[in-house]
């Protein structure tokens, strides 16, 4: 309960994340609903439940399902900071499969695209939108075209880190 940003580059879709193949050969991949379960957001009202302030799912479709609301999140864009009554939020996933590969080998615009994506918004503290779309056109990467960013569009890296720094109700 006292992480509040995260980040995970893999597979995933709407409601799993990870693609993991046991000695057996099974499948396993972690559900958005156990997720939820462990912060306690899968029940409406929650008083343990767990708000994060940035989550970013790199992963095919986690736009489309129900990871926003797993990390306590909405799937609203474009929110205004005057909506908030406690931890202004991000959520950021693809709203379809988006490749990192080109041919057999990975894709020097999508590594280009995180690594413009972590300096536009960290180094120089531009707001997480306009991060992304500098990060966007500086790398080439085609498939940051669909990127969903749900929440509060102007959060900076160093913001609403801490209680005192959110919203008053």
């Amino acid at each position: 309960h006292e992480i509040r940003n995260f980040y995970f580059d893999g597979h995933g879709g709407p409601d799993w994340i990870g693609y993991f193949i046991e000695t057996n050969g099974n499948i396993r991949t972690l559900g958005s609903s156990v997720v939820a379960q462990f912060l306690g957001n899968n029940v409406i009202g929650n008083t343990n439940a767990t708000r994060f302030r940035f989550v970013w799912l790199d992963t095919c479709d986690s736009a489309t399902g129900n990871w926003p609301r797993t990390f306590g999140m909405g799937d609203r864009e474009d929110v205004a900071l005057t909506n908030y009554t406690s931890r202004p939020a991000v959520f950021c996933g693809f709203d379809r499969e988006v490749y990192g590969f080109s041919g057999n080998s990975i894709s020097f615009a999508s590594i280009n695209f995180r690594s413009y994506f972590q300096v536009y918004w960290w180094l120089f503290d531009d707001p997480i939108k306009n991060a992304f779309q500098s990060a966007q056109s500086q790398s080439g990467f085609s498939d940051a075209q669909y990127l969903k960013i749900y929440g509060y569009w102007g959060l900076h890296w160093t913001e609403f880190n801490t209680k005192g720094e959110w919203p008053l109700p």
